[in-house]
């Protein structure tokens, strides 16, 4: 008898001794983990911190001493920003007509409100990058306000800078590729020559310009906008049928002449804010 109640003892002893190792003893219920299934480390009674906290989806990962209302706190945030979405208005990405910056130029004195990205090359350049207004638009189109002693028009891509009016003859490299047209516009007491350049420079590309120029107390204040108003080479088929030079030259015109161009819009604004104090 007390033999089999030695052996019941050891057997119960090492069956405790086997549920406690598993956890059971303790009152722990281990759980096999799915796939997808968050993975949360045990929280700290005592600092109420997480070691390491990572959600399957990916949102938040919190480390080192955050607690669990931080962790929650991230979590909502990053949803309420990814939900958000800046609202514009349609055909204008970046930025409104209507809510222009002005530049003032204490060393000549003159001032002009601008759209757009402003880049100060010099104390008598500067370059406005205008926003994108369409999403079919294939290169930057900016504006450029100058002074010089000489009226000029810049054409980078075929004359290789400045061309000023002055020359006594058209450079051989314009000559037979230009087309060009006069207006006149009158700005805050100040009359500007308006010209319309379109130069072809080969290949289906063209140089366009609106360049504006003015006189005022022996310099010239030259206020240009450069956009692509036109694309395609003479001779080319377009709609079943060859286009000449003048015809493609005559389309650039009517584009720039638009003035429900959104570029063309713009710079007309522009040009209509510009000033001399001085």
């Amino acid at each position: 008898m007390f033999r089999n109640k030695m052996l019941l003892g050891i057997v119960l002893v090492v069956s405790l001794g086997l549920l406690a190792s598993s956890g059971w003893a303790m009152g722990k219920s281990p759980k096999n983990q799915k796939s997808g299934e968050v993975e949360k480390h045990q929280v700290n009674t005592q600092t109420g911190t997480k070691a390491d906290i990572k959600e399957d989806s990916g949102v938040a990962e919190a480390k080192g001493t955050q607690t669990v209302a931080e962790v929650k706190k991230i979590q909502e945030t990053s949803i309420t920003k990814e939900n958000q979405k800046e609202i514009v208005p349609q055909g204008i990405p970046n930025q409104s007509l209507n809510k222009s910056n002005s530049y003032h130029n204490s060393f000549y004195g003159f001032k002009i409100d601008y759209v757009g990205e402003l880049e100060e090359r010099s104390v008598s350049e500067v370059i406005v990058k205008l926003p994108q207004f369409e999403e079919s638009q294939t290169s930057q189109s900016y504006v450029s306000i100058s002074t010089d002693q000489r009226p000029f028009v810049d054409l980078p891509g075929t004359y290789g800078g400045r061309f000023y009016f002055n020359n006594d003859s058209i450079s051989a490299l314009l000559s037979n590729r230009y087309a060009i047209e006069h207006d006149t516009d009158t700005v805050n007491g100040l009359v500007f020559t308006k010209e319309y350049w379109l130069v072809y420079g080969g290949m289906g590309n063209w140089e366009t310009i609106i360049n504006c120029y003015t006189e005022h107390q022996g310099r010239y204040y030259v206020i240009s906008l450069v956009h692509l108003f036109l694309s395609g080479r003479p001779g080319e088929v377009m709609n079943g049928k060859k286009i000449s030079k003048q015809e493609l030259i005559a389309n650039g015109l009517k584009a720039a002449h638009d003035n429900n161009n959104k570029y063309v819009n713009a710079f007309n604004a522009m040009l209509s804010s510009f000033s001399i104090s001085k």
